[in-house]
């Protein structure tokens, strides 16, 4: 059984793709430029709490089982921070091609 995508334009798949995984791209690469870690990571975690209020203003978010917009700053600063971790991971271990 294959999953069924509904596609019905191009600029629909951002939403299915999900904005996330390109946010975190330019946090690292923000950070790497500008440095101010936590300057970056608590912009990017209130930038995409604001989109989601403005989702959530306009009937497109719907928050069920006492979510509330505070959880979801903390869903988003969360999950930033460990994407730093893990690109402080891979900087420290300097994982590269090996010449074969």
């Amino acid at each position: 059984m294959l999953p069924v995508f509904d596609i019905k334009s191009l600029s629909t798949l951002p939403f299915i793709l999900g904005l996330y995984p390109v946010f975190s791209s330019y946090m690292i690469f923000f950070i790497k430029e500008y440095k101010k870690t936590w300057y970056w990571i608590l912009l990017f975690s209130f930038g995409t709490t604001f989109l989601e209020l403005l989702l959530l203003l306009y009937g497109r978010v719907i928050y069920g089982n006492g979510w509330n917009i505070f959880f979801t700053f903390i869903s988003y600063l969360i999950p930033y921070y460990v994407t730093y971790l893990f690109y402080k991971l891979v900087k420290t271990y300097k994982f590269r091609k090996h010449n074969t």
